[in-house]
């Protein structure tokens, strides 16, 4: 199986295989399932999802590591609601 990783122009931008970038939907701090969660002490520190597709990152080797599924992506869907 074949390893995938973030597109990273710096350490600060990444550009999802969808075409999602900071500056359009962006990425959210999650847990390892994809659900998006507050920056805080309750986060591992390491996982972001991509807002539009659902991808999961490890924020320090760029690592592509999973995708929400259906019910994280409905969470996420409503997490500011």
């Amino acid at each position: 199986m074949l390893t995938e990783y973030m597109h990273a122009e710096h350490a600060d931008w990444w550009e999802c295989a969808c075409g999602n970038t900071p500056n359009q939907s962006g990425f959210y701090p999650c847990n390892n399932k994809g659900a998006i969660c507050e920056p805080d002490n309750s986060w591992d520190g390491i996982h972001y999802i991509c807002y539009d597709c659902g991808t999961i990152v490890n924020q320090y080797t760029l690592m592509l590591v999973g995708h929400a599924d259906h019910d994280t992506a409905i969470h996420n869907a409503n997490y500011w609601d």
